[in-house]
């Protein structure tokens, strides 16, 4: 896990995730809330979803809400207004 310039933030709920390898796949300035995915047997599933990206910091790291943490809040939210 990285954590360079990110300690603050990385909390139990909390990682960080990112690529200097992969070129155009970097977090940038307005993709909060955009969700960090994992393909599995033709399917893709949400693992995370962006919450802080430090502009002074490394460039290719992003701090991601990990959902495995939030399910509960996330279905109550769906019963609630769907």
């Amino acid at each position: 896990m990285f954590k360079d310039g990110f300690e603050r933030f990385v909390t139990i709920d909390k990682f960080c995730a990112g690529s200097s390898v992969v070129s155009g796949q970097s977090v940038g300035q307005g993709d909060s809330g955009a969700g960090l995915c994992f393909f599995h047997y033709d399917s893709y599933y949400l693992t995370g979803v962006v919450s802080v990206k430090d502009p002074d910091s490394n460039k290719y790291i992003a701090v991601f809400t990990e959902i495995k943490y939030h399910i509960q809040w996330i279905r109550g939210l769906y019963t609630r207004y769907n």
